[in-house]
């Protein structure tokens, strides 16, 4: 069984594997609305939902596909027996060995008064080991490009 719950401005279409593909809401197998959608899963294979509403899908963030596979009692006890597993490590991040920015001080520049940081220092090190506050402002310069 998957059960969505939603707010009820959105909606849950199911549709096929190329109309996921494309996130194209415009001839769903079924459409749901309401905040609260329950499938029964009870064939093999896989099912694609999405959100119906203009830009949802496209933005990567509402749609799923669900893969149902046949029940087997003896992985299943075998499964059990064996306790949970720990989830494999991902890869090293992208930017892991990646050179940050030339020159990297530990000094933060300050302001004429000597007292407040002007910015964030620049790091050598990946995004992921970078200072919270360097991090922050990545994040804030981020926002500011998409509002401009």
């Amino acid at each position: 069984m998957a059960e969505f719950k939603y707010m009820p401005y959105h909606n849950v279409l199911e549709v096929t594997e190329e109309d996921y593909a494309a996130c194209n809401p415009g001839s769903p197998i079924s459409t749901h609305s309401g905040g609260d959608t329950t499938f029964n899963l009870t064939a093999t294979g896989t099912r694609y939902f999405i959100c119906g509403i203009p830009r949802h899908c496209l933005n990567g963030t509402m749609h799923v596909k669900i893969t149902t596979v046949p029940y087997d009692a003896a992985a299943a006890a075998n499964a059990a027996a064996a306790g949970p597993a720990q989830a494999p490590l991902g890869s090293t991040p992208a930017d892991a060995f990646a050179p940050g920015p030339a020159g990297y001080k530990y000094k933060v520049a300050m302001d004429a008064d000597g007292k407040a940081p002007v910015a964030a220092p620049a790091s050598d090190a990946p995004r992921y080991r970078q200072p919270a506050a360097a991090v922050a402002g990545l994040a804030l310069a981020a926002l500011v490009a998409l509002v401009a």
